[in-house]
């Protein structure tokens, strides 16, 4: 029976943890982010942006930033002083 080294653990886990650590947090602020939003740009639930954080990593993350934070996002207030 063959013995894994430490290093063959790493190299096999350790670009899995080095992705899916940070995807998983940005999944998790991403989520609560979406969540506490009262009106989402297309409609895309919390839940749906979680996953594609996941699934995605930090592009995920970078387009629900982007389609909530520009102007593709029809409902977001850019600014203007409404009397």
């Amino acid at each position: 029976m063959q013995e894994t080294s430490l290093l063959s653990i790493m190299m096999s886990w350790g670009p899995f943890i080095l992705y899916y650590l940070p995807a998983l947090i940005l999944a998790y602020y991403v989520h609560q982010d979406a969540k506490n939003k009262n009106e989402l740009a297309l409609n895309v639930p919390p839940l749906a942006w979680g996953l594609i954080c996941i699934v995605s990593g930090v592009l995920g993350a970078l387009a629900y930033w982007v389609m909530n934070n520009s102007n593709l996002n029809p409902n977001r207030d850019h600014g203007s002083l409404k009397i």
